[in-house]
């Protein structure tokens, strides 16, 4: 009986342009062209391909190892979290606040927030209209919003708003750090609640191709109900920086590497190589990560691709 051993296949999301991705030569260089033309397959939805075997023998399990992801999904995602309303409390009118997308520290953030809220029409009712950020002794803190004297506003109530509206806006308050007490009028609105600076706490990198065998499958609490989870990654992972200031997780992109105290491991037919890869990486809410398309001219042609490595452990049973 021969003892069982194990193979390692290195995967690069990058890959996706050398095999199976846009037309050209199968080489290096094509991915680097891809990469920099921002060509799909997109990071958040593609597969691998080969015109033979990724790796072959007779596996039993695979074994997810080792992940690192760079996280490159801005501060402020244009169409999630980059628009709320300001309501003139004597009028009951709501303003549309949208904030240009992009990384920002708060600092950063409270002077681009002034600006929008300024171009808005609430400028002829309140032409010093003034947004600061505030991080006494390093705390959290948060964000002060203050109008003239005697213009008195709110965040309205979620019922004021119709639900891609308020879907939007509840994630704008997260980031900012608003909450059902900020409904009150007043002539100036603070954080009642810790800013939340990353969009996204965790991804979820999924495929139905390594996952097809597992008869037990996999789940979460969330209302979408993920059944093909390879990898949760969490954000916040050790030695990255996790407060804000100058260096706020989430102000700019970075590099989050997991070395995995419980791996997954997944089943796997002994008999069937491993010819193709697929996956989708989902952010906290369940959707496909942000990608910006070079080729619609969107977002001002910026985008920002969050690509991953993984290391998988093929586990080799006894041969017939």
């Amino acid at each position: 009986m021969a003892q069982a051993s194990n193979a390692m296949l290195a995967i690069n999301s990058l890959d996706r342009y050398i095999v199976g991705g846009h037309s050209g030569p199968n080489t290096t260089a094509n991915a680097l062209f891809a990469e920099y033309l921002n060509y799909p397959p997109y990071c958040n939805d593609f597969q691998i391909q080969s015109p033979g075997a990724l790796l072959y023998g007779y596996m039993t399990k695979l074994i997810v190892s080792q992940v690192q992801l760079q996280y490159n999904i801005p501060t402020v995602v244009p169409g999630k979290n980059d628009q709320f309303f300001i309501q003139d409390a004597n009028t009951a009118i709501k303003y549309l606040i949208t904030i240009p997308y992009g990384f920002y520290t708060p600092i950063e953030l409270a002077a681009v927030l002034q600006i929008a809220i300024l171009q808005s029409d609430i400028v002829f009712l309140a032409p010093l209209f003034t947004v600061t950020y505030n991080n006494i002794n390093g705390n959290i803190g948060g964000f002060l919003f203050q109008g003239n004297d005697g213009f008195r506003f709110n965040f309205p109530s979620l019922e004021e708003l119709d639900l891609q509206q308020a879907i939007i806006s509840l994630k704008a308050y997260k980031l900012i750090g608003m909450n059902i007490f900020n409904v009150q009028p007043a002539t100036q609105q603070e954080s009642k609640s810790a800013l939340t600076w990353l969009y996204t706490q965790y991804i979820d990198i999924t495929s139905e191709t390594l996952t097809k065998y597992q008869n037990i499958k996999d789940s979460d609490t969330s209302a979408q109900k993920l059944n093909s989870i390879i990898a949760r990654i969490y954000l916040s992972g050790v030695g990255v920086p996790n407060q804000l200031g100058n260096s706020v997780l989430g102000s700019a992109p970075f590099i989050v590497v997991q070395d995995l105290n419980s791996p997954k491991i997944i089943r796997w037919n002994r008999d069937e190589a491993i010819n193709s890869l697929d996956f989708q990486l989902r952010d906290m809410y369940g959707d496909l990560i942000f990608i910006s398309n070079y080729a619609n001219n969107a977002f001002e042609q910026t985008f920002y691709n969050t690509e991953f490595q993984m290391t998988l452990l093929c586990i080799e049973g006894e041969r017939h």
